[in-house]
């Protein structure tokens, strides 16, 4: 930690040649136990506190007496990104922080330990934030079963709040065995599921190190509700597609799709028999130039896209073969035509 992050920019300094009275009413005014002297070149020369002033006046002092005669001389001087530490406040009694050559603050022990009490509770408040932002459950445990982390998605899988179940024992607070017996038992690594609350998880289990040393063990819970849902609502749509294709084939009528543009996007075997049109000679093309081409004489499909109504006409295929097609637009829920169904019948 950096000096001037534990100062405290609100103190008071004597000067070289102040008196005992100033020095007391200095205190006195700013509610300070101690405060720092400064020489004529803004160093520190030694501190004055309440008690070397009482010590002094009790002793018969006269309050004109100059500070330096009673003042205490250890004080240290620091750069304002000088290092300090918890064991360096240790060592530390009172310093004076500089910036520039001009006093910027001063430091207690008391200052450095409330400093790091604050990165201390900032550093906590960032560690619950990614914990919370992490979208699953996570659940802490040291070696005595007490809890000491759970973010905001453990509290609503478990049903608990961070006020309860922090630092309390986790047989007490989790009620589910099975979520009990992955945080205190001896399965560390299980392969299997866990469902409760509606949801379904896999979960990960992992023993804390620190110096080769376990200090507890943490739980993630991975949340596959959703993956679940989307794979038998995919199981379901492919169900749904196969029965579609089944129903598409096994007619005996030719058909013919293509999407708004009067791009093609199946044909049917019903189709390729009654017009002799293979399917590689018309997918993915477009059916302004397969008239243009001569694959067929005319089109239902264009037809139907220029009315926006059902067209029944007859027509030939470059094979010779005739039929009589009827072409269905279908809109989306804006109006617009997306794709253009027609039905194949052989008149040949």
């Amino acid at each position: 930690m950096k000096a001037h992050e534990a100062l405290n920019p609100n103190a008071v300094f004597l000067h070289q040649g102040q008196t005992i009275g100033e020095a007391s009413r200095l205190l006195l005014k700013n509610s300070l136990n101690r405060a720092a002297v400064l020489g004529n070149n803004h160093e520190c020369m030694g501190t004055i506190s309440k008690d070397l002033l009482l010590e002094a006046l009790l002793n018969g002092l006269s309050q004109e007496t100059d500070i330096q005669e009673i003042m205490q001389a250890q004080c240290y001087n620091l750069a304002f990104d000088d290092e300090v530490s918890l064991e360096y406040s240790n060592q530390m009694d009172f310093g004076v922080v500089f910036k520039d050559g001009i006093p910027a603050g001063v430091i207690e022990p008391s200052d450095v330990l409330r400093a790091y009490a604050v990165r201390e509770e900032e550093e906590k408040a960032g560690l619950r934030a990614t914990l919370d932002a992490v979208y699953t459950p996570v659940i802490a445990i040291d070696n005595n079963k007490t809890i000491k982390i759970i973010n905001k998605w453990a509290e609503k899988a478990f049903c608990i709040n961070e006020t309860t179940a922090l630092y309390a024992n986790a047989e007490e607070i989790i009620s589910n065995p099975e979520i009990l017996e992955l945080l205190t038992g001896e399965i560390v690594y299980p392969n299997n599921k866990v469902t409760f609350s509606g949801s379904s998880y896999i979960p990960y289990c992992k023993d804390v190190f620190i110096n080769q040393e376990r200090i507890g063990r943490v739980l993630v819970l991975r949340d596959i509700s959703e993956i679940e849902m989307l794979v038998r609502e995919s199981e379901y749509t492919k169900r749904l597609n196969d029965e579609l294709e089944a129903i598409i084939e096994s007619s005996f009528d030719g058909l013919y799709v293509t999407d708004g543009h009067a791009n093609t996007l199946r044909i049917n075997k019903g189709f390729e028999r009654i017009m002799g049109i293979t399917h590689e000679q018309c997918v993915g093309r477009n059916m302004v130039d397969l008239v243009k081409e001569g694959v067929f004489s005319r089109s239902g499909t264009l037809a139907a896209l220029k009315t926006g109504k059902r067209a029944s006409l007859t027509l030939t295929a470059s094979t010779g073969k005739e039929a009589l097609v009827t072409s269905n637009p279908i809109y989306d829920e804006n109006g617009n035509i997306i794709l253009v169904v027609t039905n194949v019948r052989d008149i040949t």
